[in-house]
Order: C-alpha cells, then structure tokens, then sequence
C-alpha cells in the first residue's frame, strides 16, 4: 500500500456521496453512515454498489483502507499481510440516503475519538427544610452494619466511615471512622448537625494489610431508617484480600525513581486465578500479570511508599456495590492501599479480562477519598466510590496500556469495559 495517500483522496471523495451499509434497491432497512462504516472493526459495504471497498481498521503506509476483496478482521490476519494494526486516518463523511426502504444515517466523527462518560448527575438539590422535622430527608442518628472477607468471614479490627449528606443544606461531612468488633459489626454515632440525610456513602478498609477497600452508596429507596437506625447489616461491606507485589523493592530505594510494581496472576489447577489471553495454564509465568509504573513521591498514600502494594482480580461485577457503570466489564483489580497520582498519572499495562485483541475498551477508576483524575492536562476530583470513566484504550495482545494523560490517574479498583 505505497500510494496509500492518493486511496485516501480517492475513498474520501466516495464516502462524501456514499449511500450508507445498505444496498441502494429499496430493499434495505435504510443505510447507515458512512462515519459509521469506517469505524466498526471489522465493517465493510459487502451488500452496496462499492462492495471492493473493504474498510477495515488495518493500517497500510499511510493508515487508510484496505483495498480488494480481501478482508482482515484480526490483529493476526493484519500482521500476515504485512499491515498494523490500527485506526483508520479516514474519517466520517456526510451520511448519505439511504434506499427506499430507509434514511441515511448520521456523519461519523472520524479518528480515533475518545469521549469520557461523565458519572450520572447528581439530582437537583432539595429546598431548604427544617432539620428539626427533617421533612426533606431521613433522619438518623445511627448507622450500624457489618464487614466480612470474601469467604464471609467477619473481619475484626476493619475501619468502618461513613459520609453523611445532608438533605438541609446538600454539604458532605465524613464522620471519623471506627473499628469494627470480633464479629465485624460496627456502629457509628451521627452527630446533631448530620443526622437529615440525603444520601449516605459507606467506607471499609482493613488499615495497612493488604485487602481491598469498599465503597457503597446508600440513597432512595436503601435510605430508611427505623428509630432513628440506619441498618446496613443485610448487605455487609465486602473487603478482598489483595496479594503483595511479585519484585519488591530495595529497603534504601529512591523515591524519585519511577519503579515498575508487578502482580502476577497465579495458576490454579490449570487455570489462571487472574485473567489472562488464555486461562490455561501449568505455571504461574503463563498467566498475564498488571503492571504499574509508580513514582513513590507522587504516590499520595500517607507516606506509605510502594512496598505494601498489593492487588487481585475479583471475577464478576454484579456483586459490587454501585456497578451499574462497569456493566460488561468480566470483573475488577482491587488495588490496595488507595491513593492518588499527584499531579500526574502512572504507565500501566493491565489485562484484559479474556477480551479479543481489537476490542475497544472504557477504562474506569473508583473514586476514593482524595482521589483525582486528568482532565485536560489538569487533575479533577472523583466522588467517593463513583466509577469513573477517565480513559478509552484498545486490547492488544490480551493487555491494555494505558501512557500520557491516559494513564492511571490514582490507584484504586480499575475495572475494564467494553465500549459497546
């Protein structure tokens, strides 16, 4: 594809009266856009006029369409012919008309966009009421609940905070944390000026042990309180023990370096714990491990530096707390102990979960006390247990990496997502 250039020119010109995916008979649920063409991974007008258009995301030169009747839908299949695998340079044009039997669609964006999903709006603050009647929230003057390992055992000794909202003037007060009991039970007391509440956000950590830590958010309907308790016993807070980091560093390392902190998956019975490209395996070594580039100076986690780093991969998200954002992800990295990128971000590779190489993926972070992410050059804070969405990426080799203002923006759970 040495005179990719002038395929440029000559497929932008035929995408601006392109008739969409459809044939143009009549018969056709009506064309889509040609934006719409361009971007799908493995799209191509087989069933249009243009059928020796074959539009795949496999760059050739100058990173345009591949041209002929050949079809590459795989990094592999890219690779082979001597192609990489990538976005086209060609973008969107002017969705056409479609056959008689539809409309065109809309014109396509074009390159290699991503566009963050802002956390859900918060709802419209209530009007001012009396506390003392709290008519516009719930009032409560106690929370309890419980914390348990993965396995349900009670974990004693685990901080349990709870941050108030209030339904009077809609601030956000985090009440000092308490240790939980032998059986993991906790009871916090809110004070006089806390108790109408809005919304409530639920914290558990097990201080410097390596275990993951859990957020949950109580509103509407989960808000109710009977003589003034706010029971949260029947769904306790879930903390997971997270396994230490496989190269250690040095007792006198230096702070200023950056240092790469690996978490290997393990292998169980032939099969990896953590995922993998393939979850088969006879050694640790076959399994996919994440890394993360950390500079410890601008790592804010209390000073602790990068040896008490530890991580796990949780199967699953409908369990978690709040995961309606992480719909589709095939599980989690709870990362431990949580901490912010000052001013920066962190290089990661993380695996992938067992997803295709080629797929687009949504990176999200839980927010966590102090947590931010990158905006524009600039850092912008996470609400507390809210999954945020800071970076878009691509599958390669069973791994996302993450680099610049895409990488880690903190360190806390990091779920991946599939786009669509």
């Amino acid at each position: 594809m040495k005179h990719a250039h002038l395929l440029s020119i000559l497929v932008l010109a035929f995408a601006v009266a392109f008739v969409g995916c459809d044939s143009g008979d009549g018969d056709g649920a009506g064309g889509a856009a040609a934006g719409e063409c361009m971007g799908a991974a493995d799209a191509h007008c087989s069933t249009n006029e243009m059928a020796f258009l074959t539009q795949e995301l496999c760059e050739g030169g100058g990173g345009t369409w591949v041209m002929g009747a050949s079809s590459y839908t795989t990094a592999g299949d890219c690779a082979a012919a001597g192609y990489e695998w990538g976005t086209p340079e060609v973008g969107g044009g002017t969705g056409g008309t479609g056959g008689t039997g539809g409309t065109g669609g809309t014109g396509g964006t074009g390159g290699d966009v991503c566009e963050l999903i802002e956390p859900a709006g918060e709802s419209a603050a209530p009007a001012p009421c009396d506390a003392a009647t709290c008519d516009c929230g719930v009032s409560v003057q106690t929370v309890i609940g419980k914390v348990i390992d993965a396995d349900g055992a009670p974990l004693q000794g685990a901080k349990a905070q709870v941050c108030v909202r209030s339904a009077t003037d809609d601030g956000t007060v985090c009440l000092p944390p308490v240790d939980t009991t032998a059986d993991g039970s906790f009871s916090v007391s809110v004070p006089g000026d806390n108790t109408c509440m809005r919304e409530a956000v639920m914290r558990a950590i097990v201080a410097n042990e390596p275990y993951s830590s859990s957020y949950c958010t109580i509103h509407g309907s989960d808000l109710t309180a009977t003589d003034g308790v706010l029971d949260l016993s029947g769904s306790p807070a879930v903390l997971y023990a997270t396994t230490p980091l496989t190269n250690p560093p040095a007792a006198d390392y230096d702070w200023d370096v950056v240092h790469t902190v690996a978490f290997e998956g393990v292998c169980v019975d032939g099969a990896c714990t953590q995922p993998s490209p393939a979850s088969a395996c006879e050694t640790d070594d076959d399994c996919a491990r994440l890394e993360i580039d950390v500079t410890p100076s601008l790592y804010f986690n209390s000073a602790l530096g990068i040896e008490p780093m530890a991580a796990r991969w949780i199967e699953g998200v409908d369990h978690l707390c709040d995961s309606s954002a992480i719909d589709g992800a095939a599980g989690i990295w709870a990362i431990s102990p949580e901490g912010d990128a000052f001013e920066t971000t962190f290089p990661a590779r993380i695996p992938a979960g067992g997803l295709a190489d080629g797929t687009a993926v949504n990176i999200f972070l839980e927010g966590g006390i102090g947590l931010t992410r990158m905006i524009g050059g600039e850092k912008e804070e996470c609400g507390e247990g809210v999954w945020t969405h800071f970076a878009c990426g691509t599958v390669e080799g069973g791994m996302v990496t993450l680099e610049g203002d895409d990488g880690l923006p903190g360190i806390s759970a990091i779920a991946v997502v599939p786009a669509n």
